[in-house]
């Protein structure tokens, strides 16, 4: 695999960490949706800005999809996930 790719999915592994995306994939309930259910009126809401796949190593199928929020101007990294009490179980954040 190409140092390139290696270093992308180790990245987005990272983030996904960060953002709490993986540990809810494990807690959530299977039938809950991929957005959260209340948010206080001081939480900016979920920007859908693309997705992110994980692929299996070996056979390079997907595993899961998530939808991310890309932080990748200064204002939005350095407020990256301040406001946010929560995220949905299919939801995280990119910083770039």
């Amino acid at each position: 695999m190409p140092v390139k790719t290696r270093t992308l999915i180790a990245i987005a592994l990272l983030v996904v960490f960060a953002a709490g995306g993986i540990i809810s994939l494990f807690v959530a309930p299977s039938g809950e949706n991929n957005s959260r259910n209340e948010r206080s009126s001081n939480e900016p809401a979920f920007r859908r800005d693309g997705h992110l796949e994980f692929l299996d190593g070996q056979t390079m199928e997907p595993i899961v999809r998530i939808d991310i929020e890309v932080a990748d101007q200064a204002f939005e990294q350095a407020q990256g996930l301040k406001y946010r009490s929560s995220m949905g179980h299919l939801e995280g954040m990119l910083f770039v």
